[in-house]
């Protein structure tokens, strides 16, 4: 049975499904432009680990995040305001 990430109802580890052609990895700049806040934001989300990104090389300190990561932020400020009967 596959382990998955219950927050994001995704696999976790290398059982996690794999991507079709190359995968676009933004840097800390990058991907704040995309989602209109700052760099240093976006890696004091990192370092919380509130965030969804991706650690590349053996390092453990580079950072990287993909188009499916930006999605997943972006969503998690979404606020839908309750229907009134």
């Amino acid at each position: 049975m596959a382990m998955t990430n219950s927050r994001l109802g995704r696999a976790a580890g290398p059982e996690r499904s794999s991507v079709d052609g190359p995968i676009k990895l933004y840097t800390a700049e990058e991907a704040a432009k995309i989602l209109q806040c700052s760099a240093k934001f976006l890696n004091e989300l990192a370092n919380a680990r509130k965030i969804p990104f991706t650690f590349v090389g053996d390092s453990r300190k580079i950072r990287r995040w993909t188009d499916e990561h930006l999605r997943e932020i972006a969503l998690m400020g979404e606020y839908v305001p309750p229907v009134r009967r």
